[in-house]
């Protein structure tokens, strides 16, 4: 055989073993599933997007000592290699230190999704009835923005602030935490359908669209806008604001003590 014939026969071998090797178990990271939600750092920013399949995930983006972690409990995660963030568990990635932004896409699925650190960025809920529990971040506010997606029944919940809180949906980053002036700095879509206050004094102002609002406990100042809404205020005590605003089938739940105001319908 001449030399020229042996070097083909070398590459054509080598060839093959490489293409063995590669697709043999554990020699190269898997791809995402299609239930997987993929995720990455870009600079100091986390990025959280689907794989494709929709599942109903719940999220969450904490710190385990320095180190900012996403979870991911009812779902599965996937690290793109080489991409900042590395794979702990089928559930848990970790992204390194000095995390500040993050963009996040839930995909379709009823979401849950849960910041305990202070971001900058957005979380798009996508298809599907999400909640974003806000007002949760230890360290510094939130700069967030919560934008529900094609589901008709999304919530955003400062249920769990320490402090009551101002809600405006607008376009405004003016949300959230209110304690003698803005902790949080987040901002509440229109197409998030549901808003929770938090068990304090809150002020939540709806928009033109029909919506739910819950003040929970504290003295609240509960306004809806256009559209037929229903405002849940029979917290036990009593609240200085209870607006249905210019709908013509708003429905407020309300305490003896309350003074609801264009309200067709009033449960007390």
């Amino acid at each position: 055989m001449n030399t020229l014939k042996r070097g083909a026969l070398r590459l054509t071998m080598l060839g093959g073993l490489v293409a063995a090797l590669a697709s043999a178990p554990g020699t190269a990271q898997a791809a995402a599933a299609p239930g997987d939600l993929v995720v990455e750092r870009v600079s100091g920013a986390i990025t959280i997007v689907p794989g494709g399949t929709a599942v109903n995930d719940t999220v969450e983006v904490l710190k385990v000592g320095s180190v900012f972690r996403v979870s991911n409990t009812t779902g599965t995660l996937k690290a793109t290699p080489g991409k900042g963030c590395t794979q702990v568990t089928t559930k848990v990635v970790d992204c390194g230190t000095g995390v500040t932004g993050l963009s996040a896409n839930l995909g379709g699925g009823n979401d849950t999704f849960t910041a305990r650190v202070p971001l900058t960025g957005a979380v798009v809920g996508g298809d599907g009835s999400d909640v974003f529990n806000a007002g949760l971040s230890t360290g510094g506010g939130t700069t967030l923005t919560y934008q529900g997606g094609a589901g008709s029944s999304d919530m955003v919940s400062y249920a769990q602030a320490n402090v009551g809180v101002f809600i405006r949906k607008d376009t405004v980053n003016n949300d959230g935490r209110n304690a003698g002036g803005n902790i949080d700095r987040d901002k509440v879509l229109g197409d998030v359908e549901v808003v929770v206050g938090s068990r304090f004094g809150d002020t939540i102002e709806g928009d033109s669209a029909p919506e739910i609002i819950n003040g929970l406990g504290g003295n609240d100042r509960l306004s809806a806008g256009g559209g037929n809404d229903r405002i849940v205020a029979d917290d036990g005590g009593f609240d200085a604001v209870v607006s249905c605003g210019s709908g013509t089938g708003d429905i407020a739940d309300a305490d003896a003590a309350d003074q609801p105001t264009d309200c067709e319908t009033v449960n007390s």
